[in-house]
């Protein structure tokens, strides 16, 4: 989503973890875990579709997942814009480099 978000500045790029909504993919051993709905996952993506009216640019190029508090996430927009929170990074050294040649 960093990626995307800086290659296209004009759209909001955010990385949506559904978490573990029981389905008939779901194993046996995930079941439990399972307490997610539809519903919610659908709701946090109308909300990041913007149709509350709520800013969420600064999630772009960012990871949220759907069962944490969106009012929290914006009360903490300036530590995540900060901290440069929510991002993942890929740090290499590319070319012959990498081969310590």
């Amino acid at each position: 989503m960093t990626y995307i978000a800086a290659e296209n500045p004009n759209i909001v790029a955010v990385a949506l973890h559904p978490g573990i909504v029981n389905t008939e993919m779901t194993t046996d051993s995930f079941k439990r875990f399972a307490l997610d709905t539809p519903e919610l996952v659908g709701g946090v993506g109308v909300w990041l579709a913007g149709w509350e009216g709520e800013d969420i640019g600064f999630l772009s190029g960012r990871f949220i997942s759907a069962n944490w508090d969106v009012d929290d996430l914006v009360a903490k927009k300036e530590d995540i814009v900060q901290g440069e929170l929510l991002k993942m990074h890929i740090n290499a050294n590319l070319g012959t480099a990498q081969f310590g040649q």
